[in-house]
């Protein structure tokens, strides 16, 4: 319903005569939704709002999965970057004797440049890692609205625990759990509504209006009432209606292409981070093996130093192998945690 209220005075002056009127009014309407169109554009706009917070709290579970991809970032570059200074330590004692090997007639040339090149491809990739903890920690500011001469909200040095509890869960049930699946049927709902609303556009319309004035001239008080039923049909329009029509039904179609799309990707989505979860899994028990048979070769090679068995290159390279198998099984247990916050989601 609308309701307008005016009111005016005025003076009018002709020859010596001079009158002065007053009007108070109000004018109002209520539209009588007989074809029901007003009701699908209601409708409509309220699916509208529906997929509107149905994105909002899909951009939270996407800040959330930033912010923890930026912690898990962070701490897997800072502890990458430790471990490379170790092995860069290790790498330079190697090289050193090495190359007193060399002098001695017990190796070649090729030891030496072998053992150069291992050193500089450690060194080569102490940038990499630092521009990776750099970026993780700009993404934690990025989230907090902070600049990047500002200090970072959080940081970690060891990789977060993320939660492996889930939930078993069937297809059907993501459409009401995520966010983006939820905003996707809302706007089918807004779709089908509009498309309703341009049907019932082609019926006749109907409001009921109603007005009240009070004039008062040069002191004669006058009020007129009035109600009144207007109706309209639009008997030729070029076919703009069925035009409009046609389109809302195409939009909804649309729509409802697009909501089977997303749910099916979601679907395999969910279902490749299931498996990608078992088979990380699996790969780190395996690389914990590696890991104990590393520091069981290298327990042994410096046991064969410390009795005179064989000289020092031997408990170098187990060590620099520790070192790198550790390195690995940190890469593992990083994506292990990305790929769950990602199920998370």
């Amino acid at each position: 319903p609308s309701l307008v209220l005016d009111a005016d005075a005025r003076a009018l002056k002709e020859s010596s005569d001079t009158r002065n009127s007053r009007s108070v009014g109000a004018q109002g309407s209520v539209p009588l939704d007989v074809s029901g169109a007003l009701a699908d554009r209601v409708e409509a706009a309220a699916a509208s709002l529906r997929a509107a917070v149905a994105d909002a709290d899909q951009l939270q579970s996407d800040l959330a999965r930033d912010f923890l991809f930026a912690l898990i970032d962070g701490a897997e570059a800072a502890q990458r970057v430790a471990l490379l200074e170790r092995q860069i330590q290790v790498s330079k004692t190697l090289l050193r004797l090495t190359e007193l090997r060399v002098s001695q007639g017990l190796a070649s040339s090729v030891d030496v440049l072998q053992q150069r090149d291992d050193l500089a491809e450690l060194r080569q990739q102490i940038p990499l890692a630092l521009l990776e903890r750099k970026t993780a920690a700009n993404a934690l500011r990025r989230i907090g609205a902070m600049t990047p001469d500002q200090p970072a909200l959080l940081t970690l040095t060891t990789l977060p625990d993320v939660y492996s509890g889930f939930a078993h869960i069937q297809p059907l049930d993501l459409l009401d759990r995520r966010g983006s699946l939820r905003a996707s049927r809302a706007r089918i709902e807004a779709a089908d509504a509009r498309f309703a609303a341009a049907l019932a556009d082609r019926w006749p319309t109907l409001s009921l209006s109603s007005e009240v004035i009070t004039r008062t001239i040069s002191g004669d008080v006058t009020t007129l009432i009035s109600a009144a039923v207007d109706a309209a049909l639009t008997l030729f329009d070029s076919g703009s209606k069925v035009a409009i029509a046609a389109e809302q039904r195409a939009e909804l179609a649309a729509a409802g292409q697009q909501y089977l799309a997303d749910w099916l990707a979601a679907v395999f989505e969910v279902d490749n981070l299931v498996h990608a979860d078992a088979r990380l899994r699996e790969r780190i028990v395996l690389s914990e093996q590696r890991l104990k048979t590393a520091d069981t070769l290298f327990t042994a090679a410096r046991r064969r130093y410390e009795r005179g068995v064989s000289d020092y290159l031997p408990v170098l390279a187990a060590l620099r192998g520790q070192q790198q198998q550790q390195r690995d099984h940190l890469a593992l247990q990083a994506e292990l945690a990305r790929t769950r916050v990602r199920l998370h989601r």
